[in-house]
């Protein structure tokens, strides 16, 4: 009950429940963000394949699963390892698993209207794309802002300083990403190598 509640908190009056969240720091609610995971996941795969074709950018049929959900948790996660990390150097109050929840919490708008807009494709016609289009932009917006929002309340934070810390901490994301991609690349670049060197070896063998 009190889950359901932070979860309307979340829609209507946002800092009530990120201080709920601080409130109740040394009792993280795995079993609640773990259902908001999964509801999140569920909207996202449905938004792809439940959207009325005319609205729909995406086709169903070339939509890879594991990307559909990596547009999700890839960016939450990495905004909360990134921006702990830069809060824990500059006077941030957060713990992790606070930021973590605070930053689930902050999903609670796209699962709500996720099944809205939904709906609204198969009554709009393709003359409307650009209102459903906006409409999309302006959920993502609603969220970045309750990410925003619980970042500073979390912090306690002054607004100007959020946004600055904030900003490294997007920062710091950006690298996190640029490393991953990197060491991506090296190894996949050496897995070639190792491959083309074991062929080659492999071949001199037979002709030997």
């Amino acid at each position: 009950m009190k889950s359901i509640k932070m979860c309307a908190q979340a829609l209507f009056h946002p800092l009530d429940c990120f201080d709920l969240v601080k409130r109740d720091r040394d009792k993280t609610p795995w079993l609640t963000m773990v259902i908001i995971w999964v509801l999140a996941a569920l909207m996202q795969v449905a938004s792809v394949y439940l959207t009325a074709f005319a609205l729909n950018p995406n086709l169903p049929d070339e939509s890879n699963l594991l990307l559909l959900l990596a547009l999700i948790f890839v960016p939450l996660f990495s905004w909360v390892v990134g921006s702990y990390s830069t809060t824990t150097l500059m006077g941030g109050e957060a713990k992790f698993t606070e930021a973590l929840t605070g930053a689930t919490y902050g999903l609670v708008p796209y699962i709500v209207i996720t099944p809205f807009l939904i709906g609204l494709s198969h009554v709009l016609s393709s003359d409307t794309a650009g209102l459903f289009t906006a409409l999309q932009v302006l959920v993502v917006v609603w969220v970045v802002i309750l990410q925003f929002l619980s970042f500073m309340r979390l912090n306690d934070y002054e607004f100007l300083k959020a946004l600055g810390v904030a900003f490294v901490g997007v920062v710091a994301v950006l690298l996190i990403w640029a490393v991953v991609i990197l060491l991506f690349v090296f190894s996949y670049q050496a897995f070639l190598f190792f491959k083309e060197l074991y062929l080659e070896l492999k071949n001199q063998q037979l002709f030997n």
